[in-house]
This record gives structure tokens, sequence and C-alpha cells, in this order.
């Protein structure tokens, strides 16, 4: 057994290959090996549990590296749930780690997961299938909003059956970002409005701030700058007082998108600054990525197409990385509009046309 220690001050434990390879053998031959793998299950189901609502306050941090410590283990645990047929525990497991997926650029990953699980879920209870289809509905809206609305729909059938007030407002928020990425903002700011009185009228103030959140996103896509600041500013202060430093990245590059529309760029630059090193430290790729997308716009509408291409390229990178392909559609433009600026015609060429592929898909 090999001890190494970790820079927490904790030991953890390893088995050579070899070993551990022998010794599952060794498990499967003596009949216990579903009991183990199960028990297995059930203890990193239970710590994804506890790490769900500590992952939106102060302690943040320690628990998303915990998470991310164990994310063998946790990948080992749904292949259990799918293997043993445990469905309803992989379902409470996909519902507990949506936030981590999302903060550290796992979400493909996450979609992958639950949507094996859906098809199987049929035996599961109601309003673990209502909290997993809004959870599903929340990780592939970047890539499918068509199935993420059906996901949140399903997800808002079964929470109304249950009269589940606050499934019913997550299954609202969900359906709401999906029809804000197929651009019917009109649709999306009514589904957040009846989101936010039910997520009120049970209590949720995290939920509320991230509703908030999306409905300032949906004013300033219709152009409504002055209601977009005044949400995000509300949304930031809920934020901050929980201690969120996550979300408190968040907020100051959304406001910092606002202040670009509203062409104070000196803003915009210091809220950027701000946002960018709470979301490094909490190791938020796709966060520091749109971001950094954000620096370059500023860049490049201040005139400086050195630091426009540079910023853009680096987001580039982290946002094909994790599958965000409206983000990488932007930046494509963008890097095209620099570069035609630039009279590189042939350059500028190449990225627009692939950034209108993306569009298209």
């Amino acid at each position: 057994v090999v001890r190494t220690e970790e820079s927490s001050g904790a030991s953890r434990f390893r088995f050579l290959e070899t070993v551990r390879q022998y010794a599952t053998k060794r498990l499967h031959d003596s009949g216990e090996a579903e009991t183990i793998h199960k028990r297995h299950a059930d203890f990193f189901t239970a710590l994804a549990e506890s790490a769900d609502s500590a992952l939106r306050g102060p302690d943040q941090a320690g628990w998303l590296d915990r998470l991310e410590r164990e994310h063998d283990n946790l990948r080992a645990a749904f292949k259990t749930t799918l293997d043993l047929g445990q469905i309803a525990l992989g379902l409470k497991l996909v519902s507990a780690l949506w936030w981590y997926w999302d903060t550290r650029s796992y979400p493909m990953e996450g979609a992958e997961w639950v949507q094996q699980m859906l098809p199987l879920a049929g035996e599961a209870p109601r309003s673990v299938r209502a909290r997993a289809l809004a959870v599903a509905s929340g990780l592939v809206v970047g890539t499918s909003p068509e199935r993420a609305i059906q996901y949140a729909r399903e997800s808002l059938d079964l929470a109304r059956e249950l009269d589940d007030n606050f499934a019913a407002a997550l299954a609202l928020h969900r359906m709401a970002w999906g029809f804000q990425y197929q651009g019917d903002y009109v649709r999306a700011a009514d589904l957040l409005e009846e989101s936010l009185v039910l997520f009120e009228k049970t209590g949720a103030d995290w939920e509320t701030a991230y509703a908030l959140h999306h409905l300032a996103m949906v004013a300033r896509l219709v152009g409504d700058y002055e209601r977009a600041r005044t949400l995000h500013e509300e949304s930031l202060a809920s934020f901050r007082a929980r201690g969120d430093n996550l979300r408190v990245g968040y907020e100051l590059w959304t406001l910092a998108v606002v202040a670009c529309y509203q062409g104070d760029y000196e803003r915009a630059a210091q809220m950027c600054e701000e946002a960018l090193p709470l979301l490094e430290v909490l190791r938020d790729e796709g966060g520091a990525a749109h971001v950094r997308y954000t620096m370059g716009d500023i860049a490049r509408l201040q005139g400086d197409q050195v630091r426009a291409i540079a910023m853009y390229e680096t987001s580039l990178s982290t946002l094909r990385d994790i599958g965000d392909l409206r983000c990488v559609a932007s930046t494509l433009r963008n890097l095209g509009i620099v570069a035609q600026a630039s009279l590189e015609s042939s350059r500028a060429e190449e990225l627009l046309v692939e950034s209108l592929q993306i569009r298209r898909e």
C-alpha cells in the first residue's frame, strides 16, 4: 500500500496497479463484490449530497477540491449504479454533483452520465426524477437547447404532479435557460418571473439570486441595460452576503459585459480584473475563459488589437475543451473582426466561416 500526503495534510492510500487488479479479482471470487460496490456508491453519494449545499457558500473551495480528489471514485460510483440497476441512487448522485460539474468544466461528462440513466429511470421516485431532469436540462443547454427544454418540461410535469414548488421553480428556470439560448427572450423572461415567485415562496435564497442573474442576462440581451445592471447588482449583493465567491465572480463578469454595452470600458475592465482571480482560485476554467473573452472585447473596442487577440485566443482553447459552442462561435467571430480590421482578409474569412458553421449547427 502506497501512502501519499496532500497539501491539506490529509493522507491518502492506494494500491499498486498490479495489487489492485489482484485484489479486485479476489473480491469478485468471494461473491461479495456487489455488496462492496453498493456500499462504495452509497458512501460517495452521501459525500456528494453533503457537498451540494456547501458549494454555494464560503467553504466552496475546500469542497470543490475534495470532490476533484474523489473524481475517479465518483465515476466508479456512477458505474456501479448503472451496473447494479441502482438508478434512483445514480440520479441522486447526478443531482448532487451538477454544480461541481458546471464549476470545474465537466458539464459534458455530467450530461453523458445522466442521459444514460434517464431512459432507465421509470421505477425511480418521481421526486428524484424531477430533480435529475432539471439538472440534465442545465447540463445539455449549451449543446442542445431543444433537449434542455424537453427535459425541463418533463421535470415540470412531475413537480406539478407532486405539488412541489421548489422542483417546479427549478424546472421553470431551466426551461427559461433553454429559450434564452434559442433567442426567445420574451418566453424566457416570463418563465424566469414565474420561477422567482416560487423560489421566494419556498425561501430558496440562493436559487432566487441565480434566477435574478438569468433575468438580468435576458434584460441585457433585449437592450435594457439599466435593468440588467440593477438585477445583476441585486444578485451580486445576495451572493456576497452568502460568501459565494464563485457566483460573485460571475456577477462581476456579467456586470462588466453590461458596462461594455453602455460604453463604460474603464468600469468593465475593473469588474473583469476583480472577477478573474476569484474564478481562477476556484479553478473554474469555463468562467475564467468567459472573463478573458470579455477582456478581449474591451481591448478590441479600445483599439488594442494585440491584447484583444491574446485574450480571445487564450479563452478559445478552453471554450472548445468544455464544449461551449455558442461562445466558441462568438470568439471566432470577434477574432475575425480583428483580422478584418488588420486587413488580413483571408484569415478573417476563415474565422468568420467557421463561426457561421457553428451557428448554423
